[in-house]
């Protein structure tokens, strides 16, 4: 299997390639053999579990209300939160963190690790460190603790570079997604269920 356009893997290539994937990348590597950050794409698919995982980096309209049915119900989720909205939200992030939910770094921005340079190229190494450290700084200010060594790239635009320069910084756990709800589109409540 070789990557969708560009060089980066598309969500086709994540669905269709499943848990064969992170082997993939490590494959395209360019001869690389430093570190990797593991990604992860699907559990133990043994385990009758499934993983709910909210992403947020720009407004926090309806936050509560999902915290509320998420706590009526006994369930724990992870949150992909920007640094930028960990300050722009810190009691809602507290409450997250105190619920018992799994926390993960966004970034700082929401920039595409991949595409979100000059003329959209990649962004360089250091501006990812960037990203990663300020994010970390932000949690340590909000909460007192960091949520290292969990990331999730924005948009999921993920490829080996960023596996390897995570990885370098102390990013080991990049986590993706297969069911994508479309929240972010607005769409009905419904649609999201059905497509779930």
């Amino acid at each position: 299997m070789t990557p969708s356009g560009g060089g980066a893997f598309s969500r086709r290539d994540v669905l269709v390639s499943g848990v064969a994937l992170p082997g993939l990348i490590r494959g395209a590597t360019s001869g690389f053999h430093g570190p990797m950050a593991r990604r992860i794409d699907v559990g133990d698919r043994q385990r009758r579990e499934v993983a709910i995982t909210f992403d947020a980096a720009y407004d926090a309209i309806g936050m509560d209300r999902v915290l509320d049915i998420l706590k009526a119900h006994g369930i724990v989720g992870s949150f992909a939160l920007t640094g930028d909205w960990a300050i722009r939200n810190p009691v809602l992030t507290r409450r997250i963190m105190t619920d018992g939910h799994h926390l993960i770094s966004h970034s700082m921005t929401h920039r595409s690790f991949t595409t979100g340079g000059p003329g959209g190229t990649a962004l360089p190494r250091l501006r990812r460190w960037q990203e990663l450290d300020r994010s970390e700084a932000a949690f340590q200010q909000v909460l007192g603790v960091g949520v290292k060594p969990w990331f999730r790239p924005p948009y999921l635009s993920c490829d080996w570079t960023v596996l390897r320069d995570c990885a370098l910084r102390g990013w080991d756990m990049v986590a993706m997604d297969i069911i994508d709800g479309l929240g972010f589109r607005q769409v009905p409540w419904q649609r999201i269920r059905d497509r779930c």
